[in-house]
């Protein structure tokens, strides 16, 4: 492996719809009640042959050459959970989680895909309302604090959202309610802006409502993105590049019936900066566009995705862009079905998370042999 004099951790926006689903102060656990509005990213992103993975702490982007080129090292099954399969780089290892049996599966991994040890609960039905199960999270690694954001299953709609904070060790910090009775909550999405948290509560037929933590896992604001003409839907994917929120969504998850992938940039409050764009134009046969990452290397923005026209798994694709979000190249990661991709980008190392054909969590080592 090469040196590893940069590290990106992919932090994404993710709407997760089947069930299973900064520094560190102390946070103290809050009654079930509605924090405000949620923000961006599935806390990690997808990446594939030609990939790379974005990072929550994202530095100066230059564009300086084509588009990353990654080969295949390895793949191996996770050997926990049941869904669900994201990795993030902790500066040391991989921090990979899962679901499963109701709850939210941790365990460190080597840059060979190894298992360090065994893996462990991090949140569970103890800590929902009602003893209700987990479905559908997001992870992000953020100055040695984790952050995993997680929705009730709620009968597929949710109701209850929660953040939780761990620390570098996979120790519980504190955990606060960020929406309380308001379904859908499983379709989230999660980002960092190297300082704050914010994770996005999908607002049918608008958008996301935002909210923003600081790292003790305290309410800061809370803002409503979309509507009119930034209208998205859930499905998406977010990342912090240089102060500007960069998001990719799909017009919508319904079957059959979406346009394609929009790309709606952001400032630091959530203020749209320009026009949405349609980026990926493909009537009818995007599904979760969960994989969604910047290379600080080649200034491209590599993203990770299922076609399919009927269900969550599918071809998965990977897309990537220029620093303006033009085409750079397009193809095809796995022939094989799978689906919920995430990654995370060490070096010239990209790690991808996502579900098999068999459905089960699978890791991959993609190493960079081009545009780096």
């Amino acid at each position: 492996m090469k040196g590893l004099s940069w590290v990106w951790v992919a932090a994404l926006f993710v709407c997760g719809c089947g069930q299973s689903g900064a520094q560190g102060g102390l946070a103290v656990v809050t009654p079930a009640q509605d924090a405000g509005a949620v923000v961006a990213s599935d806390a990690a992103t997808t990446v594939g042959d030609t990939a790379t993975t974005v990072g929550v702490d994202a530095g100066p982007s230059v564009a300086v050459q084509g588009p990353p080129v990654f080969k295949l090292v390895a793949t191996k099954e996770a050997k926990m959970g049941k869904m669900w399969c994201m990795p993030v780089f902790d500066g040391e290892r991989l921090v990979v989680s899962t679901e499963g049996d109701g709850g939210i599966q941790a365990a460190r991994y080597d840059l060979d895909l190894n298992k360090l040890g065994d893996h462990k609960e991090v949140a569970g039905v103890k800590d929902t309302y009602d003893g209700s199960t987990i479905a559908d999270h997001k992870h992000i690694y953020q100055n040695k604090m984790h952050y995993i954001t997680f929705s009730i299953a709620g009968g597929g709609q949710g109701g209850y959202l929660y953040l939780m904070s761990l620390d570098h060790n996979l120790e519980r910090v504190g955990i606060v309610t960020v929406v309380a009775g308001k379904p859908p909550t499983n379709d989230m999405m999660m980002v960092g802006d190297g300082k704050d948290v914010y994770v996005g509560k999908f607002r049918p037929g608008h958008g996301h409502d935002v909210y923003r933590f600081d790292a003790d896992l305290k309410l800061k604001t809370s803002v409503t993105i979309g509507g009119g003409a930034h209208r998205h839907a859930n499905g998406a994917s977010a990342v912090y590049v240089d102060g500007i929120f960069h998001l990719t969504a799909p017009s919508t998850l319904a079957p059959g019936k979406g346009k394609g992938v929009y790309h709606i940039a952001f400032d630091g409050d959530w203020k749209p900066i320009g026009p949405r764009e349609l980026v990926i134009d493909e009537p009818g046969t995007i599904n979760l566009f969960t994989g969604l990452s910047h290379d600080p290397v080649t200034g491209s923005f590599i993203t990770h995705y299922t076609r399919s026209v009927s269900g969550h798994s599918g071809t998965l694709q990977r897309t990537v862009f220029g620093s303006d979000w033009k085409t750079q190249s397009d193809g095809k990661v796995f022939e094989d079905k799978a689906g919920r991709p995430h990654s995370a980008l060490v070096g010239d190392s990209l790690f991808l998370g996502y579900e098999g054909s068999n459905h089960k969590p699978t890791l991959a080592r993609y190493d960079r042999v081009k545009g780096g």
